[in-house]
């Protein structure tokens, strides 16, 4: 017998596989949708710009002792950080703390680590359109 997880993919169009594989992959980086949400969107392009809009990459890191465990881990010079606030239009004359350098930190790798699963996604969309 099948494992249960198996058991309704006869029952299952390849769109529906396909939309539940680009919901697990986002998931691996803490990106949660629904297969709704994919409605309409056609390759990687136009799920990178919905997750963009709906502000999904965005990696909230609050309290002090988080935010400095975060970039002690990550980016313990602030060299990246320190960047990615500057090109996000940040002056480093405002209210530029720890816990803003870490979200702006985490939210940059989460970009990354989905800029990192195109193939696969764009093979997902090209498969959910046939």
């Amino acid at each position: 017998m099948k494992p249960y997880n198996e058991r309704f993919d006869d029952f299952r169009t390849k769109k529906e596989i396909e939309a539940h594989n680009i919901i697990r992959n986002l998931a691996q980086i803490n990106i949660y949708i629904n297969e709704s949400d994919l409605e309409g969107l056609k390759s990687y392009d136009d799920l990178y710009d919905y997750l963009d809009e709906k502000n999904l990459f965005w990696v909230d890191i609050i309290y002090y002792h988080k935010a400095i465990k975060y970039l002690m881990e990550n980016d313990a010079s602030l060299t990246e950080s320190m960047e990615i606030a500057n090109n996000s239009g940040y002056q480093f004359t405002c209210n530029l703390n720890s816990e803003l350098l870490a979200s702006l930190h985490a939210t940059e790798k989460a970009r990354e680590n989905f800029a990192d699963m195109k193939t696969e996604i764009d093979y997902s969309f090209a498969l959910m359109s046939k």
